[in-house]
């Protein structure tokens, strides 16, 4: 489906209205530092603007006093997207071209009442337009409340947070609040956050939020529990952040190749994350267990990301090598799954395309990213993707089964290129451009059709 020339022409009027307009509001330039926005909106400190000067209309929205140590702090966030998939599922799915037009305005306020009581409150309106076979339920689900809870202090060195909340946890390979996609992932949760001496201990018991199609009617997903410990260490002598988990999960109903039932699957993570002056690194490795219907479970990952920035070369250069390797299934007739699950991952796990998802895999992505014009920064990756064991199947993001075996023992699925540019017009206003292709390896042409992927995505965001 092409972009008619009447589409095109509001698409274009839409941006420009928009841009001219944002610039009244946020004023213009980098005259002064501000805190940068953080991924959950909940995390930013309304006080960090309570001495800045008040340079655009919406700066004084960022720090209002009601009172001593009371304030509150409002923010949002409007996302235009317009994405393009050519041969979605290897041309195995139709319409062979689909085009799509994604909005998402979200508006928050944080009320703060001293240091005891916090009410923290989320609006988002996601819609979808011009999506042959209909919008899916990560694309629209109207206007509800993304964020709605209350946080209360105990004692100086806890927090519980009661409430719809986003969760997101380390780098996000088990549980992300899904960015990538126009509907976030959210939750009904109860947290407590202890400040020990140890380190940052959470717990956390939730059951995720079923998105629908519609205004204030998503409510939680009853038939999925999950709860975690997760305990956070500051640096170490080796320059690292170090991360030790349990996640736990009930589900009524999962499926894997063939088999779907009742599944109860725990899992025992650690995660390393540091940097020196140059190098940087990003480590973690999962074992599962548990039941799934009448099997044992036994599953794990090892998943890893290298950065070099050398200081002697006169570009701002970053390279990149990320290595990943998930467990399948090797006997889907010995009473045990092997296949791991990525419970509630990024929802654009590789790349913006969100082809595949982390289960039977390994995998080899190395990446070169360089800023220039101070605002401006491309990146460019090649993927190279191959099944773990060729008795299981290759898995969707959302852990939906893209091609089963069908008998072959291949195990290169393909690789795939892709190139990112992003231009930051000013703190506030960022703009992305994305470009992937899929080059269909020997599995995919083994076991049906094997057309190559192409995938284009152009986003606008502004955020106050």
């Amino acid at each position: 489906m092409n972009v008619t020339h009447a589409n095109y022409i509001h698409i274009r009027r839409v941006l420009s209205l928009t841009l001219a307009s944002m610039s009244c509001l946020t004023g213009q330039g980098y005259a002064e530092e501000k805190p940068p926005f953080d991924l959950l909106r909940f995390e930013e400190d309304g006080r960090k603007y309570e001495d800045l000067s008040k340079n655009s209309l919406l700066d004084h929205l960022k720090f209002i006093s009601f009172g001593s140590d009371s304030y509150a702090s409002l923010g949002g966030e409007a996302r235009w997207r317009w994405d393009r998939i050519q041969n979605p599922d290897f041309g195995d799915a139709d319409p062979k071209q689909n085009d799509a037009w994604l909005q998402r305005y979200a508006l928050h306020s944080d009320l703060v009442f001293s240091d005891q009581f916090r009410v923290f409150i989320q609006l988002m309106a996601t819609t979808a337009h011009d999506r042959e076979g209909g919008s899916s339920p990560v694309d629209e689900t109207g206007l509800e409340f993304q964020n709605l809870f209350v946080d209360v202090h105990p004692t100086d060195r806890s927090t519980l947070r009661l409430g719809r909340q986003e969760l997101k946890y380390g780098s996000g390979r088990l549980i992300h609040v899904r960015e990538g996609p126009n509907v976030r992932r959210n939750f009904v949760a109860g947290k407590l956050i202890l400040n020990t001496e140890i380190g940052d201990l959470e717990a956390v018991y939730a059951q995720p939020i079923a998105a629908e199609q519609g205004s204030f009617n998503d409510e939680r997903d009853p038939d999925q529990t999950l709860w975690l410990l997760y305990l956070t260490q500051g640096a170490t002598p080796l320059h690292s952040q170090v991360e030790w988990y349990y996640i736990g999960r009930d589900s009524a109903e999962e499926s894997y190749l063939d088999a779907n039932g009742k599944e109860s699957r725990h899992s025992f993570g650690s995660r390393l994350d540091g940097s020196t002056a140059e190098l940087g690194w990003n480590i973690e490795a999962v074992y599962q267990a548990g039941d799934f219907s009448d099997q044992s479970i036994k599953a794990w990952t090892l998943a890893s990301k290298l950065t070099w920035e050398p200081d002697q070369l006169p570009a701002d250069l970053s390279f990149g090598l990320s290595l990943n390797v998930a467990s399948g299934d090797d006997d889907p007739n010995d009473g045990t799954l092997g296949t791991f699950n990525p419970l509630y991952p990024r929802g654009s796990y590789f790349s913006e395309a969100a082809v595949l998802g982390p289960r039977n895999f390994y995998n080899i992505q190395p990446s070169l990213s360089f800023q220039f014009l101070k605002s401006a920064r491309v990146s460019v990756d090649t993927n190279f993707f191959w099944r773990l064991e060729t008795e299981d199947g290759i898995y969707g993001p959302s852990g939906n089964l893209v091609r089963g075996p069908e008998g072959s023992t291949e195990s290169y699925v393909g690789q795939t290129v892709s190139a990112t540019f992003g231009y930051a017009f000013s703190r506030e206003i960022s703009f992305d451009a994305i470009y992937t292709h899929f080059f269909a390896g020997d599995f995919i042409e083994d076991t049906g059709p094997s057309d190559d992927l192409d995938f284009v995505e152009l986003t606008l965001t502004y955020k106050f």
